[in-house]
């Protein structure tokens, strides 16, 4: 076991490694790409502000040039704009604070609502003047340029002469592709005019040498031993999922983490198993509790004994077997539960007579209903049996029919006590649905709403799917016929039926 854990170790700082040097060559070539088009740039510009190249006349045939005046640069549709309110601080032209970055983009070129449109025209840089050749001819002279500044968001430039014509309020929007080419060619044509063009290729030159410097160098290679603790990762993973990362401000830290922690109890309630169902209230009305005189404390559901004679059907009972007629024996009894006051309330088993089930035939077997004996007259049944197995078949039949009457006897003499009585139901709660504990009826599946007002049921009684038993600590469960009926009930007593006809 060990073994195999180790091998698994040692695969997984293996790909670790492996995967660890493919992302560090990629992060170089985009690190190194980035900075070859910058030192590309930056040699192309040091080597046109040494040797600038003109632009040849023909490709400006609307500007008149004047003798020995060279282009060096021109764009075909500029926008001239002016500005309603006040505008950035302008600066002197200085050569030694151009940088590369103020070429980069990106540049939004649309005219914002502060600004207004004035005039649309080609543009041109000549070694002398910048011009602009719209409905109306506007040119800067470079000697007479006072100041200037470059927009880094937008693709507007703004120029100052300080002439009568040309307020602090002009400048120029260009295309986004035109930009780099319009300020460098501006402030290279601003250091030649100014004799100051070598000056400015050295400037060039030296930020080229120090962009060398910086160099992307090639990464370092990962071993398996570099690889982290497992654990590390998804750790890693679960602190971003609920803190934020880590530059992340304090509120979307607190925000992230109140999301998480509801998310992860909503998916745990729902991967949780449901609650056990609570019982529902009675619906039979209080009135008809109190005229069946089970309002009040007189109900005694905490008895644990058996009810009547049933107790020789208990372990029939309890394994579902249905109506099936167990054995006749003599009932044990049971201790009492004492009540919070001390008191013990014992309930006195009543016998109950049954009839032979008519499908039985009279026969013996367990296909037929015995009656129960009172336990005052088990000796002497017990006797009479014995002399009827030694007169032989004579002796079996006068002892049948002298059971048979014995039963009658005992049924008659229990009529007394009406149908509602407690004999008939074997012990059960007087109740208006006649529900019992005997052995004969059927087992209920559908029990009426009001069942929990006559009976102690179970906190899940409701939840249940089976059909009603009793458990053996007194309270009823809808769980018979089911593995674990009443299982924190100590086991199942007995089965609760109703009548055949109900």
């Amino acid at each position: 076991m060990a073994t195999s854990a180790g091998t698994r170790l040692a695969a997984w700082r293996t790909g670790w490694a492996r995967r660890e040097n493919a992302r560090r060559r990629r992060e170089h070539e985009r690190a190194s790409s980035v900075w070859a088009r910058a030192d590309a740039e930056l040699r192309s510009l040091a080597a046109t502000a040494r040797t600038p190249r003109p632009v040849a006349a023909d490709q400006v045939p609307w500007l008149d040039l004047r003798p020995g005046e060279r282009v060096w640069w021109h764009s075909p549709s500029v926008r001239l704009v002016r500005a309603a309110g006040p505008v950035p601080t302008l600066r002197r032209p200085r050569f030694h604070d151009f940088t590369p970055s103020q070429l980069a983009g990106p540049f939004d070129d649309r005219v914002p609502a502060e600004l207004r449109l004035v005039d649309t025209g080609p543009l041109a840089i000549t070694d002398r003047r910048v011009v602009f050749g719209g409905a109306e001819r506007r040119e800067w002279a470079l000697v007479r340029i006072a100041s200037l500044a470059h927009d880094p968001d937008r693709a507007l430039t703004w120029l100052s002469a300080g002439g009568p014509h040309d307020g602090p309020g002009s400048g120029l929007m260009l295309d986004p592709y035109a930009v780099a080419g319009f300020r460098f060619h501006l402030i290279r044509a601003l250091a030649e005019i100014a004799g100051r063009r070598t000056v400015f290729a050295a400037h060039l030159e030296r930020l080229r040498a120090a962009h060398q410097r910086e160099r992307p160098l090639p990464p370092s290679t990962a071993r398996p031993a570099d690889a982290p603790n497992p654990l590390t990762l998804p750790l890693a993973a679960l602190a971003r999922l609920y803190a934020g990362p880590s530059g992340a401000s304090a509120a979307r830290r607190v925000t992230q983490c109140v999301a998480g922690v509801a998310v992860t109890l909503a998916l745990a309630s729902m991967a949780l198993p449901a609650l056990p169902a609570f019982p529902r209230p009675s619906t039979t009305p209080a009135g008809t509790l109190a005229a069946a005189g089970l309002g009040g404390a007189e109900v005694d559901t905490e008895n644990l004994g058996p009810h009547g004679p049933d107790q020789v059907n208990a372990d029939s009972d309890a394994q579902g077997l249905g109506p099936d007629a167990g054995r006749t024996s003599d009932p044990s009894p049971r201790a009492s539960r004492t009540r919070p006051n001390g008191a013990v309330t014992p309930r006195q088993p009543t016998p109950a007579t049954r009839e032979p089930s008519p499908s039985a035939g009279g026969g013996q077997g367990r296909g037929r209903d015995l009656p129960a004996q009172d336990p005052a007259n088990s000796a002497g049944s017990s006797r009479a049996g014995h002399s009827a197995g030694l007169s032989g078949s004579a002796g079996s039949a006068r002892s049948s029919g002298s059971a048979r009457s014995s039963g009658s006897a005992g049924s008659s003499g229990s009529g007394a006590a009406g149908p509602s009585g407690e004999a008939d139901r074997c012990g059960a709660p007087a109740n208006p649905y006649g529900y019992h504990f005997c052995t004969t009826g059927r087992p209920i599946a559908s029990p009426e709403p009001g069942i929990c007002g006559y009976f102690r049921c179970t906190t899940d009684f409701w939840a249940g799917t089976g059909f009603l038993v009793q458990c053996r600590d007194d309270a009823i469960s809808m769980d018979g016929g089911h593995r674990g009926a009443c299982a924190g009930h100590r086991g199942v007593l007995r089965m609760l039926r109703a009548a055949p006809g109900r």
